[in-house]
């Protein structure tokens, strides 16, 4: 999952040179013939620095959903192991004081016990997955709100016996 969420930012944070359009010129027509197609002035075309933040907002709203993705998993798994644990209460109130358990209950108890731990484990799990989501989603809408110049510095290191990439983001 973490693989996954460096991957959006580092593919979304590189600036990507803008696409080229060819335009194309009329042919030679006749003296006193308008050519066949009107001119148009074609509109500003966006720079690589503003593809970037586009690419930035992008992974910014794709963090973001799989944040209230995980939010949600989390919401339902910690619902479900209340839920558990209030039908465990509700068993043991069930049974008379004193009255002595059998092997079966027992075992049904230890049963619903596990999967109670199992749903708390996983409501944390995605709990602590949809902060850091919310986390890198602020980060890339904060990072796309500064020119590609002043918010990325990636540069390469190697030495004789190791190689490695140093990568530098600045927060406003």
């Amino acid at each position: 999952m973490t693989s996954i969420l460096l991957a959006i930012v580092l593919a979304s944070a590189l600036p990507v040179p803008a696409p080229t359009r060819r335009v194309a010129t009329p042919g030679p027509h006749h003296a006193g013939t308008a050519p066949t197609r009107p001119a148009t002035t074609p509109g500003r075309r966006p720079d690589a620095s503003e593809h970037a933040q586009r690419r930035l907002r992008l992974g910014g709203y794709i963090s973001l959903g799989v944040g209230g993705a995980l939010f949600g998993v989390m919401a339902a798994a910690a619902a479900e192991h209340r839920s558990a644990l209030g039908r465990l209460a509700d068993q043991e109130a069930a049974l008379a004081p004193g009255q002595a358990v059998d092997r079966f209950t027992h075992e049904q108890v230890e049963y619903k016990l596990h999967f109670a731990r199992v749903d708390r484990d996983l409501a944390i799990g995605t709990g602590v997955a949809a902060a850091v989501s919310f986390a890198l989603a602020a980060t890339l809408f904060t990072l796309a709100r500064r020119p590609a110049s002043r918010r990325l510095a990636l540069a390469a290191w190697w030495s004789s016996s190791a190689a490695g990439v140093h990568l530098r983001i600045r927060l406003p």
